[in-house]
């Protein structure tokens, strides 16, 4: 790329307020940045700890978080 072109680009992406897409970014160089944790619960003191942990040791990597919570499956008469 031209280094006029190079600067018209960049002056574009910071007058738009572009801010890069991470998942993008992880498929174009073939690997993730983040980290998704799927739980069924996270209101009670021990799941809430855990995530806390995770997020903590994921950012001091580097790693982005993503919490999924899903619905809890339980048989009748339990």
């Amino acid at each position: 790329m031209r280094e006029d072109t190079r600067h018209q680009v960049l002056a574009a992406m910071e007058r738009l307020g572009y801010r890069p897409n991470r998942a993008v970014q992880a498929l174009g160089l073939g690997r993730a940045r983040a980290v998704t944790v799927v739980t069924s619960n996270t209101t009670l003191y021990g799941y809430a700890a855990t995530l806390q942990g995770i997020e903590e040791m994921a950012r001091g990597q580097g790693l982005a978080v993503g919490v999924r919570v899903i619905k809890s499956v339980t048989r009748a008469g339990r």
